[in-house]
């Protein structure tokens, strides 16, 4: 009978695998390894949920200048355009009254001219006829001149003719007098309220780029990136709130 070879216990131990690791080894495992890796620390989770807040605080008073600034915008655009249209109105008012002056200054005139070609009639006509004619000339004289008197005296120019565009002139002086027809501060003003609301929404949209950059630097699990992060958050957090300083302060 041949001699068996010796049986290596130790040897057939190492090749075996090894257990599995117990529940208890998986969690102590998890431990050590969250551990060795760092983590954010409580105070530095408190500061980026403050820059978050103060962040959304900034975006709502931006949201709300840019909405006032708007509504002061429509507001003034509503008042140039009422007072164009009172302007217009009232340029057309006063050209048609003119108009109207300028059809009375040439009917007196013809009243004038009327009179004087009767009262020539009477000097050199039958003698029957020189008594009408000269009572018919009276009264074409006198109404003529009684036309011209309802015109006013500095609308007539040289030759003592009637200007009509020196009578709009005076018209529409002493209308502006009592009515404010300039709309060119309100069309200026609502000009300066559109850039000072368009500038206001650029300011928002950073502001939420800070608060995405805060929003990162919390969710991520290792300091290092999520200082980077909250450093980004930061520096833009800063100059979006002096720019909007800048921006409600300067208009």
């Amino acid at each position: 009978m041949e001699n068996e070879e010796p049986h290596d216990e130790s040897a057939e131990a190492a090749e075996a695998p090894a257990p599995p690791p117990t529940p208890a080894e998986t969690t102590a495992e998890r431990t050590r390894e969250r551990k060795r890796r760092p983590e954010l620390t409580g105070r530095f989770k408190i500061v980026l949920s403050v820059l978050i807040a103060l962040t959304s605080l900034l975006g709502a008073v931006a949201a709300w200048q840019a909405e006032a600034a708007s509504s002061k915008r429509d507001a003034d655009n509503g008042s140039g355009f009422a007072k164009s249209v009172a302007r217009d109105q009232t340029e057309a008012n006063l050209r048609a009254r003119v108009a109207s002056q300028l059809l009375d200054y040439e009917q007196g005139r013809d009243d004038l001219a009327q009179g004087n070609a009767l009262r020539l009639q009477a000097r050199h006509g039958a003698a029957a006829d020189r008594r009408y004619l000269r009572t018919q000339a009276a009264f074409e004289a006198d109404l003529g001149k009684r036309i011209l008197a309802t015109l006013d005296p500095d609308a007539f120019g040289a030759n003592h003719a009637f200007n009509p565009e020196r009578e709009f002139a005076i018209d529409f002086t002493a209308a502006k007098n009592t009515s404010d027809f300039d709309s060119t501060a309100e069309f200026v003003e609502a000009g300066h309220q559109a850039a000072k609301a368009s500038r206001l929404v650029g300011l928002t949209v950073l502001l939420i780029g800070a608060a995405f950059f805060f929003t990162l630097a919390q969710v991520s699990s290792r300091r290092g990136t999520a200082r980077l992060y909250a450093g980004g958050g930061v520096l833009v957090l800063v100059s979006a709130g002096v720019l909007l300083l800048l921006v409600v302060v300067a208009t």
